[in-house]
């Protein structure tokens, strides 16, 4: 017997409030009804998943002094193909066999891209007992005994007396890990199950309540956050600082943007991104927050031999300064305008999060400067919200 005076005062409690559940010296019942529940789970494809419950446990009524009444019921899908709500047998069918499930094919559409899975989920029924093996009502369920979604045969449980037997049914559907990973990005994936509880009759067997379940999987992938850098998709990028002689012929300066776009692996439902810079250089002297190339026969560093440049960020309309060796957080992420994109190693487009590069070289003396070609690397790190999820 599962259960204690306390449990059991506390579930009278509650059928004072709701009205939902009546007791008395020699039965219980609580009569089907309409439900909607909200589940949200969080996951990253990159990691073990794990199954998503939907449903478990769901009451679909029960009456311990006539079992047969709600105690044959079953839960079927509105269509057999459609997979907007559901798609599975909209007819109960018997089905002996315990421990089987039935296949609920439901299609997900991710927020930002519009992009569409369809995931088989698994549902299964529950025979539920509200007397013990002595006729006592407890007001908790006190065996459960999975078997498919649909119309199964009677049984006794327990090894109670034949009318000692299931009272009444309970829903159990979840996503299957196997079936998430299937969800070709990350994201924000949304789903709406709507199953019709079925009262059984010799006649037509007519819905007596709607189980309906808001879904809602925000999935992160780790694994695939990138820079996009669309003029270098194939190729290692190699940057011009566009150096210029300035009319008088003396001095130079030079300006170069580079297109680039984040993607959070989260189809940019990020909060906030952090990005810094680094040309890896420790050289004494130098501004604060400036970058150096340096000539290529003269690593030294030394000033006639480097060209110091600055960094910055187009983000949100507005150009954001990006120092050297400085993290930089760029808010309201999930609110700003993003790009649509195509990305290796991810079949659906994605949305990233347009923040063009420009790099800046101050004017500076052409006759200070060594004649020859001038390199170093350019190090830029990307960290989303979305990694902490």
């Amino acid at each position: 017997m599962i259960g204690s005076r306390q449990s059991l005062l506390r579930a009278l409690a509650l059928a004072a409030v709701l009205g939902a559940v009546t007791l008395d010296a020699s039965a219980a019942s609580q009569s089907p009804a309409n439900l909607s529940e909200s589940v949200e789970s969080t996951r990253d494809r990159g990691e073990p998943l794990g199954d998503v419950l939907v449903f478990n446990g769901a009451s679909g009524g029960y009456d311990t002094g006539h079992p047969i009444k709600w105690g044959r019921n079953t839960w079927t899908c509105k269509s057999t193909s459609d997979t907007t709500t559901g798609a599975c047998p909209t007819e109960p069918v018997w089905n002996s066999a315990v421990g089987t499930s039935t296949p609920i094919r439901l299609s997900f559409r991710e927020e930002a891209t519009g992009a569409t899975a369809v995931l088989t989920l698994s549902g299964q029924n529950g025979y539920t007992r509200h007397v013990d093996c002595d006729g006592t009502i407890v007001p908790e369920v006190v065996s459960i005994s999975r078997v498919s979604m649909h119309q199964a045969q009677l049984a006794s449980l327990g090894g109670c007396a034949s009318d000692r037997t299931w009272d009444g049914r309970a829903l159990f559907v979840r996503v299957p890990a196997a079936e998430l990973s299937k969800l070709p990005s990350g994201g924000i994936w949304k789903a709406i199950l709507q199953l019709d509880l079925r009262e059984w009759s010799s006649g037509p067997i007519p819905s007596i309540a709607t189980f309906q379940a808001a879904i809602k999987l925000k999935v992160t992938d780790r694994n695939n956050i990138q820079i996009y850098l669309p003029a270098f998709t194939e190729s290692t990028p190699t940057v011009d600082l566009r150096l210029r002689k300035l009319p008088n012929g003396s001095r130079i300066s030079g300006t170069s943007t580079i297109d680039m776009c984040l993607y959070d692996g989260y189809n940019s439902q990020s909060t906030w991104f952090d990005v810094s810079a680094s040309d890896g250089l420790l050289i004494d002297r130098r501004e604060s927050g400036s970058y150096s190339v340096l000539l290529d026969v003269d690593k030294s560093g030394v000033y006639a031999s480097r060209i110091d440049y600055n960094a910055s960020l187009t983000y949100g309309g507005k150009k954001i300064d990006l120092p050297n060796n400085e993290v930089i957080r760029l808010p309201s992420v999930n609110n700003s305008e993003g790009r649509m994109v195509t990305l290796p190693g991810i079949p659906v487009p994605v949305v990233c999060t347009p923040t063009p590069l420009t790099l800046e070289t101050p004017e500076v003396q052409s006759a200070f400067k060594r004649p020859g070609r001038y390199s170093n690397k350019l190090t830029i790190t990307f960290s989303p919200s979305s990694t902490s999820l």
